[in-house]
C-alpha cells in the first residue's frame, strides 16, 4: 500500500511539473520580429533673471528599432535589435541686449545583440529579463550664434561637426502578453545601462582654429524608468512565427 501511495504521489508531481513546463506559446524554435517607435516632442520656457530675460529649449526625436529573435528553448531566446534615431535640439537665451542660440541635429544608429529570459505566469502572460550589449555611432552638426544689439562687433557664428562612438552593457525588464498565438505585446518597465563613449568635435566655419577641436570621453551608469512618450519602452509589438 505504501509503495502504491508513493508511486501515485511521484506520478502526480511529475505530471504537474511537466504540465507547468509546457507552454503553447513559448515553443523551441519559434522566431519573432517586431520593433518599437520613439517619439519625443518637448518645449520648455524658463522665467528670466536680472541678466537673462528668457530661456527656451526645444527637443524633437524620432526613432525606429526593428528586432529579430528566436527561442532556442522554452525559456530563453536570442536576437538582435537595430535602432535608427533622428534628433533636433535648440536652446535660446535672451538677455539684456544679446541673444545666444544653439541648434543641433543628430543621426544615431546602433546594433544590440541580446538574450531574453521569459518568466511565464500563465500561458499568455509573464515577465522577462533581457541582458544586452550595444554599439552606437552618432553623427551631429551644430550651430552656435551670438548677437549683441549694443555692440554688433561682438556678433559671432560657429559651426561644429561631431562623431561619437558608444559601447554599452545593460539589461531591461518588463511584462509581456500574447494577444493571439502569433501577436505579443510587451512593456518595458526599467532599464539599467553602463556605457563608455568618445566624441570628436571639430569646428567647421571659416574662422575655425585647430585649438577649437576637442575630444571628449564619458562614462555613464543610468537606471531609466518609463518617463517619456517613447513607444519602444511603453509598447512594443512582436509577431511570432
Amino acid at each position: 500500500m505504501k509503495k502504491l501511495f508513493f508511486t501515485s504521489v511521484a506520478f502526480t508531481i511529475f505530471s504537474l511539473s511537466s504540465l507547468a513546463q509546457e507552454n503553447p506559446y513559448l515553443v523551441t524554435g519559434r522566431s519573432f520580429v517586431g520593433g518599437g517607435l520613439s517619439l519625443v516632442i518637448s518645449e520648455n520656457e524658463e522665467p528670466g533673471t536680472d541678466f537673462i530675460t528668457g530661456r527656451s529649449t526645444k527637443d524633437n526625436l524620432f526613432g525606429i528599432s526593428p528586432t529579430y529573435g528566436k527561442l532556442f528553448n522554452e525559456r530563453w531566446a536570442a536576437g538582435v535589435r537595430v535602432s535608427l534615431r533622428f534628433g533636433n535640439n535648440s536652446n535660446t537665451i535672451i538677455g539684456n541686449g544679446f541673444t545666444n542660440e544653439s541648434v543641433r541635429a543628430s543621426t544615431n544608429i546602433s546594433i544590440t545583440p541580446f538574450l531574453r529570459r521569459f518568466f511565464p505566469i500563465s500561458d499568455r502572460f509573464g515577465g522577462y529579463l533581457q541582458p544586452e550589449l550595444s554599439y552606437a555611432y552618432e553623427r551631429a552638426n551644430s550651430e552656435e550664434t551670438f548677437q549683441d544689439t549694443n555692440s554688433p562687433i561682438n556678433d559671432r557664428m560657429q559651426t561644429f561637426e561631431s562623431n561619437g562612438h558608444t559601447g554599452r552593457v545593460g539589461a531591461q525588464g518588463g511584462l509581456y502578453y500574447f494577444v493571439t498565438p502569433h501577436f505579443l505585446v510587451e512593456t518595458s518597465l526599467l532599464r539599467l545601462d553602463i556605457s563608455y563613449g568618445t566624441t570628436d568635435r571639430r569646428r567647421t566655419d571659416s574662422n575655425a582654429r585647430p585649438e577649437d577641436n576637442t575630444q571628449l570621453t564619458r562614462t555613464d551608469i543610468r537606471l531609466n524608468l518609463v518617463n517619456q512618450l517613447s513607444f519602444d519602452q511603453i509598447l512594443t509589438l512582436y509577431y511570432y512565427f
